[in-house]
């Protein structure tokens, strides 16, 4: 298995989130990221979302950037 590194960084781009998330009049996060779980939490309404967790043992900072419509993540 392979993980990513400390020192990257990750730019996702988040258009057909956001598209969704638009059409279902949600405007919240998209994406948030529990650095205490590791959980991953996908949102495009106010009624469902999707959970995951992710498997880096290492800190990830993240931003989600609204504007441009993309997730920034860093792996420390």
């Amino acid at each position: 298995m392979l993980l990513a590194k400390p020192g990257t960084n990750i730019t996702l781009s988040l258009d057909e989130l956001f598209r969704r998330a638009s059409k279902n009049s949600f405007s919240g996060n998209v994406v948030s990221i529990d650095p205490k779980t590791n959980a991953v939490l996908v949102r495009v309404s106010e009624r469902s979302g999707y959970e995951m967790r992710h498997f880096n043992p290492n800190a990830v900072v993240w931003k989600l950037d609204k504007e441009d419509k993309a997730l920034f993540l860093e792996i420390k």
